[in-house]
């Protein structure tokens, strides 16, 4: 187990008492202070728990932290909310999954909406999932954390179809000029629609293209350094396109798309 040489404190013992601190002083320094720490932690126990782990992509070892804090109810809490957030989150998209499953949020709400979203932390770690259903409406941290995440998702339902519209249409309007004005270019269109997305700030929030930078960087080296005059104004006006969307939306049968950012 990992020890934190601060007059011999074990690691539960100091995480527990940042937590406390993080979670009930005033001060703005002391907060930041105990949220550094606090994940400090967090990342080098989630390191030391997938080491004995043979498939990352089944679990996401849970079992450490309740073998090492069982009796540190607050850290062990607070490991399974924040693993649950990256379960629904980061290793599986479930708040697209449930746009693609159901019609509304009306629809999702009156199907057992804790059932569906504890059954998609476990289908990324079984041992988490069955700590969260162990201690739904005992925990208060779990509890608020899984009402959170749905009244988050109705509170965005609207939202979440309009940007998926948004991007939809967006990247049609710019295949479509690029289709007629820079198709020999010798840059795919998907790599120059991901570089004005990015620019723009819109390439996390849109779930039709998938690039790392490094990605993006290799396949759009030089877009702006090609000698022909013609393609880097068809790209400024790709690009004017894309601000101009950003900024009023889109607008399909006198119907407007509007972007808005993902809720955190």
């Amino acid at each position: 187990m990992t020890t934190i040489n601060n007059n011999d404190i074990r690691m539960q013992r100091f995480l527990e008492k940042n937590l406390t601190i993080y979670a009930t002083t005033e001060s703005k320094e002391k907060r930041k202070i105990a949220e550094i720490i606090i994940n400090g932690v967090y990342n080098e126990e989630k390191e030391n728990a997938l080491r004995g782990v043979k498939d990352p992509s089944k679990t996401m070892g849970f079992n450490y932290f309740v073998a090492n804090y069982k009796d540190h109810e607050t850290c062990l809490e607070y490991f399974a909310t924040r693993m649950a957030n990256e379960a629904l989150t980061v290793r599986q998209d479930v708040t697209a999954r449930i746009h693609e499953e159901y019609p509304s949020y009306h629809s999702f709400i009156n199907d057992k909406p804790n059932e569906y979203i504890i059954k998609s932390i476990s289908e990324q770690d079984k041992d988490l999932g069955e700590f969260v259903k162990s201690n739904l409406h005992v925990s208060k941290g779990i509890d608020e954390f899984i009402q959170k995440f749905s009244q988050n998702l109705g509170r965005d339902w609207i939202n979440y179809e309009s940007r998926e519209k948004f991007f939809e249409i967006l990247i049609e309007q710019l295949t479509e000029y690029y289709e007629k004005h820079c198709k020999n270019c010798g840059c795919e269109v998907n790599a120059v629609i991901a570089y004005l997305f990015r620019a723009y700030h819109l390439l996390d929030d849109c779930k039709q293209i998938s690039m790392t930078d490094k990605e993006i960087e290799e396949k759009t080296e030089g877009i702006f350094a090609n000698k022909n005059n013609k393609w880097v104004m068809h790209i400024r006006t790709m690009s004017e396109m894309v601000k101009d969307a950003r900024d009023h939306g889109v607008n399909v049968n006198n119907k407007i798309y509007a972007f808005k950012k993902t809720r955190p």
